[in-house]
């Protein structure tokens, strides 16, 4: 975190495994705790005790992690993601406070809910999208979206009645 003026450091962290990790984009909420998604080989990632998932699935598994304002805790952490390659690209909070999270999929076994718009895999690379609770962690919703050849996600917002746009 940098000053206003970007003149001065004001908080740095790691968050990382013994493989490559990137992270994609980061929030904040009113407190100023942090949301940072992204992607990892790592199976070592740092994950929570009540995550929703706690090990990789193979490739680069999507993560999101929740750490407090000035960057010393990790209040929530998560793998993401089914047997091939998962990449978050974006996160925003809805007007609830609730994380929602785009990215692309080649996972044919990628988790989505009951009564998602899409819950299989059509082909090349799709589209996701996801929201996780703000308070417990627990996955709210997930859907796929894509045709039958590689999807990209371009752009990702939340509307003020929480509906996720890509």
């Amino acid at each position: 975190r940098l000053n206003a003026d970007g003149s001065e450091l004001l908080m740095a962290t790691y968050l990382s495994g013994s493989q490559r990790d990137y992270a994609t984009d980061i929030t904040q909420d009113p407190s100023g705790d942090l949301y940072v998604v992204g992607h990892t080989r790592s199976p070592d990632f740092p994950v929570s005790a009540l995550a929703y998932d706690t090990s990789h699935n193979g490739g680069p598994d999507s993560w999101l992690a929740k750490l407090s304002a000035d960057g010393s805790t990790l209040k929530y952490g998560t793998f993401f993601g089914g047997h091939a390659e998962d990449k978050h690209e974006r996160v925003a909070l809805d007007h609830l406070g609730h994380v929602c999270m785009a990215g692309e999929t080649t996972s044919s076994n990628f988790p989505t809910t009951p009564n998602a718009y899409g819950q299989s895999f059509a082909g090349g690379s799709d589209l996701y999208v996801a929201k996780f609770d703000r308070q417990s962690g627990a996955l709210v919703c997930s859907s796929m979206i894509g045709g039958g050849d590689g999807d990209v996600l371009g752009a990702f917002a939340v509307d003020r009645a929480g509906n996720m746009i890509v």
